[in-house]
């Protein structure tokens, strides 16, 4: 891949973790005080990826960026 195509995954997966984030402290505050109905874990895991494989690609992402060979 370029650098160029690196680079662009990279910010579309920190954007992806910090979109994640935000909601998943939008679900827990609005549970908390009471607007929304209580935080469900299975609900919210259904609707977003799972915030250990975005860090992973982007660990990954970021490596490859520093000239590292992954190991397959």
């Amino acid at each position: 891949m370029e650098n160029e195509t690196l680079m662009l995954r990279k910010k579309e997966l920190e954007a992806e973790f910090d979109a994640t984030l935000v909601a998943l402290n939008k679900a827990i505050a609005e549970s908390t005080l009471g607007v929304a109905p209580p935080f469900s874990l299975e609900k919210f895991k259904a609707e977003h990826r799972n915030m250990s494989d975005i860090l992973t690609e982007l660990y990954n992402v970021e490596k490859i960026l520093a000239g590292e060979t992954l190991p397959a």
